[in-house]
């Protein structure tokens, strides 16, 4: 499932990181990477809210769609 979906107050593990080139470096080097766990905190209209790593991350919506959990 895509982070958009992912429960609330749940810790998920990231699967696949589809972002490309310089974004996908960026989200690797701040630890969204596969096989990383992290909670969403919140989720308001796709806008995402989580913690990696005990940092806070906010995502919008299109990137969020391109970072996928179980």
């Amino acid at each position: 499932m895509f982070l958009t979906m992912a429960p609330k107050s749940r810790e998920v593990r990231i699967v696949k990181n589809l972002a490309e080139g310089g974004i996908r470096r960026y989200l690797e080097s701040l630890g969204v990477t596969a096989g990383e766990t992290l909670r969403v905190l919140s989720c308001d209209q796709g806008n995402v809210i989580c913690v990696v790593k005990g940092s806070r991350l906010a995502f919008d919506r299109k990137l969020a769609e391109k970072i996928i959990v179980e």
